[in-house]
C-alpha cells in the first residue's frame, strides 16, 4: 500500500512538472475508430451541404435559362420589330463615269454606285439621260456656223456629285452638272435625288403632312440661315428675299438627312454666283 501511493505521487510530481514547462509535446485526443458506413454518412452530407451552398446561384442561372428560353419563344417578332426601328446598313459609295469625246464635245460625268442594284440601275439611267441630253445639246451649238471663232475649241459638260446619306434601303445624291461654251464661266446646275430601296425616286414633299403649312416655317428656316451665312452683304435681306418665298419651286432641291432635310440653291437664286451652291437644314420632327 506504501508503494502505490509513493509511485502515484511520483506520477503526480512529474505531471505537474511537465503541466509547467514549456516542453514542445502536445497531447493528442484519440478519436474513437470510425466505421466505414459513418465515412460515407459523412461525405453525403458534406456533399449535400456544398449542394445547398451552391443553390442559390445554379437557380439564378435556372431563372436566366427560362429567361433565355422565354426570349427563344418570342425572338421572330422582336427581331422583326427591331428590324424595323433600327438604321440599316451605311454603304460605301463607288465612283463610276460616264465619259465621251469628239472632236469638239467631251462629257465627263461622274456619279455614285452603292452594290444596291435596284438604286443603282435607276442613278445609271438619271445619269445616262443627263449626259445624253448635254450631248446632243453641246453637238447642236458645235454644228452652228462661227461656234468656235473665239478662244475655245471644245465645249465640255461634266458631273460631280455629293452623297447626302446612303444605306441599304435608302440614298439621297446631290448631282451637280457643269457646262461650258465659253466665256468668263461656265453654268451649274443641280438636281437631287431620293431613292428607296427599290430605285423608286421619292416626292420631297411627300415627307410633310401639310406641304403649303409647311412652306412658311421652311421660308422663316432659310432666311434665318441664309442670313447668317451671308452677313457680309449689307443687302442681304433684299437679296435673298425673293428665292426663299414659300413656293414650291424656290425649295425644290431636297435631300433627307439623319435629322430632317437639307436644301440646296442654286447659283443666283439667292446670292451671286461667286458664292457657289447654298444649303439650309431643316429639322423634321
Amino acid at each position: 500500500m506504501v508503494k502505490k501511493i509513493v509511485i502515484i505521487g511520483a506520477l503526480a510530481i512529474v505531471l505537474a512538472g511537465c503541466t509547467s514547462c514549456k516542453c514542445s509535446s502536445t497531447v493528442q485526443k484519440v478519436e474513437e475508430p470510425t466505421s466505414t458506413a459513418a465515412v460515407e454518412q459523412s461525405e453525403k452530407e458534406a456533399d449535400a451541404e456544398e449542394i445547398s451552398e451552391a443553390a442559390p446561384e445554379d437557380e439564378n442561372a435556372d431563372e436566366a435559362g427560362k429567361a433565355d428560353a422565354a426570349g427563344d419563344e418570342v425572338k421572330p417578332e422582336a427581331r422583326a420589330a427591331e428590324d424595323k426601328k433600327a438604321p440599316s446598313r451605311p454603304l460605301e459609295a463607288k465612283d463610276k463615269v460616264i465619259k465621251k469625246e469628239s472632236e469638239h464635245v467631251t462629257i465627263d460625268m461622274h456619279y455614285p454606285e452603292f452594290g444596291v442594284s435596284a438604286m443603282d440601275t435607276a442613278l445609271e439611267k438619271i445619269v445616262q439621260s443627263r449626259a445624253k441630253e448635254s450631248e446632243i445639246r453641246l453637238n447642236g451649238m458645235a454644228s452652228r456656223p462661227g461656234a468656235f471663232d473665239g478662244a475655245v475649241d471644245k465645249y465640255e459638260s461634266g458631273m460631280f456629285y455629293e452623297v447626302v446619306r446612303s444605306r441599304s434601303d435608302a440614298a439621297d445624291v446631290v448631282l451637280s452638272r457643269t457646262e461650258y461654251t465659253g466665256g468668263a464661266h461656265g453654268s451649274l446646275e443641280i438636281e437631287t435625288i431620293m431613292l428607296d430601296g427599290d430605285g423608286n425616286q421619292i416626292d420631297p414633299w411627300s415627307l410633310f403632312k401639310d406641304p403649303d403649312a409647311e412652306l412658311e416655317k421652311i421660308s422663316e428656316v432659310a432666311r434665318a440661315q441664309l442670313r447668317e451665312k451671308l452677313s457680309g452683304y449689307d443687302d442681304v435681306d433684299e437679296m435673298i428675299r425673293k428665292g426663299t418665298e414659300p413656293k414650291r419651286e424656290n425649295f425644290k432641291h431636297i435631300v433627307r438627312t439623319d435629322k430632317g432635310i437639307r436644301i440646296y440653291f442654286e447659283p443666283y437664286s439667292v446670292a451671286p454666283a461667286s458664292e457657289g451652291v447654298l444649303f439650309i437644314d431643316y429639322d423634321l420632327p
